[in-house]
């Protein structure tokens, strides 16, 4: 027969061994500090399509991504995927702009879908707008 004091050990157990599960994974502020200059970074280049100072500026967020893909591999299995992803964008846009420089339009459009796959990442690991 269990005692008061068993229950209430047994009901302390299961509601903390319960609530650990319920608790959210620690915010990242490295990998949120990360996105948010990609974030930035992109929105900044969007004027700047078309011209020649581009490659530079898509040099930079190659690496910025390169640094932030790396880093979810090894802490953030649920961030990664969507990382790569973005990652994958940058790295065509780069590789567009090694070859020449693309139309206005693209550019644009590559930096648009980029900067919205940022926008939704950092809702969900910040859980607030930029």
């Amino acid at each position: 027969m269990i005692n008061n004091s068993m229950k209430t050990l047994l009901f302390s157990l299961v509601f903390l061994l319960g609530g650990c599960a319920l608790m959210p994974t620690p915010f990242d502020s490295a990998l949120y500090d990360h996105l948010v200059k990609m974030s930035v970074i992109a929105d900044y280049m969007q004027d700047r399509c078309g011209t020649d100072s581009m490659l530079s500026d898509t040099k930079i967020l190659k690496i910025e991504s390169n640094i932030v893909a790396k880093y979810t591999e090894f802490t953030s299995k649920d961030t990664h995927s969507p990382i790569v992803l973005v990652n994958k964008n940058i790295i065509e846009l780069n590789n567009a702009y090694e070859k020449g420089v693309p139309s206005t339009a693209y550019c644009k459009l590559k930096l648009k879908i980029i900067g919205e796959d940022l926008h939704l990442i950092l809702i969900a690991i910040g859980g607030k707008n930029k």
